[in-house]
């Protein structure tokens, strides 16, 4: 799909930062329909806890949220071939497609050609329930930078980066991605000040649980999502789950939240992080079309929509 003469507009940012909102103002300006890029809101049983918008009555069409209610994996090249469907449909209404979300592994998909490593069947056994903190161990020795980047939980990427390994003798973090874009895009990345985002994810997670985040995650208790939870690291439900199993104890509940927000914070770090080094591959691939702009964003109310131009 390749379309030299219309833009698709990508905007991201660490959680918190406001990107539903600002996706909205964006929509509205250049006759827009969103895209889904946050992994959690793929799912229809995460809802508050993923801050999942009210996608189906707003004035702005939405695609991509609430595609799973089952407890699995979604890929990152099942994503991309969705996505490209949807910016395909679009185009053909004449509209400006518009992806937003926090999930640059599943955004950069769409730039980059995934690396594709056949297992070898000596191998596919070094992941299991009872070995995933020493196969995480295994990797840290192996490729701590690409290790720092994986949850110890997440099965799925420590198998795949100790297949790279094994396979090749190439150490995931130098695993080289091909740039492979099709289409134009303008990238918009909400960095906001440190403090700001802080308060912001105060104030956010203190609201999930006045809206009702406890009784959402309740009729998962013991069942295969609340293991789900664990596995793919969805922040809070799992913490949520053990705290309700242990007799929701209120005098618990101040550390509970505490926790919680301590870990929206490492994530949103690791979004920054995790941007960093995706932007370097962006400006240093070579494709004249595609335009980077990254917006320092601490007022969404005081963005200048004008001087935004595709």
């Amino acid at each position: 799909m390749k379309d030299n003469n219309k833009f698709v507009i990508i905007i991201s940012g660490p959680t918190a930062s406001g990107k539903t909102a600002f996706a909205d103002k964006l929509a509205l300006k250049f006759n827009g329909e969103i895209i889904n890029a946050d992994m959690g809101q793929f799912y229809t049983s995460f809802n508050i806890g993923t801050a999942k918008p009210d996608w189906k009555n707003g004035a702005v069409k939405n695609h991509l949220f609430d595609i799973l209610d089952e407890p699995k994996d979604f890929s990152v090249v099942e994503y991309k071939n969705l996505v490209l469907a949807k910016i395909k449909e679009i185009f053909n209404k004449n509209k400006t497609p518009i992806l937003v979300g926090g999930s640059l592994f599943y955004l950069k998909s769409l730039y980059f050609l995934p690396i594709e490593f056949q297992n070898k069947k000596d191998n596919l056994n070094l992941i299991n329930q009872d070995n995933k903190i020493y196969s995480w161990d295994l990797l840290n020795q192996i490729d701590p930078e690409r290790a720092t980047k994986i949850h110890k939980n997440d099965t799925y990427r420590i198998n795949r980066a100790l297949d790279i390994w094994y396979n090749f003798g190439i150490k995931p973090s130098q695993a080289e991605p091909v740039f492979n874009p099709e289409f134009n895009s303008l990238f918009i990345y909400l960095n906001m000040n440190k403090n700001i985002l802080h308060e912001r994810i105060n104030t956010r997670t203190k609201l999930m649980f006045n809206s009702g985040w406890v009784q959402e995650v309740e009729p998962y208790i013991n069942t295969e999502w609340e293991e789900f939870f664990k596995k793919k690291g969805f922040i809070g439900y799992y913490e949520i789950a053990q705290w309700i199993k242990n007799g929701k104890q209120e005098n618990m509940l101040p550390e509970l939240i505490n926790n919680i927000v301590c870990q929206t914070r490492q994530y949103a770090k690791r979004q920054e992080t995790f941007w960093k080094s995706f932007k370097l591959l962006l400006q240093n691939s070579n494709n004249k079309r595609f335009i980077c702009k990254i917006l320092e964003i601490n007022d969404l109310e005081k963005i200048n929509l004008e001087s935004i131009k595709l």
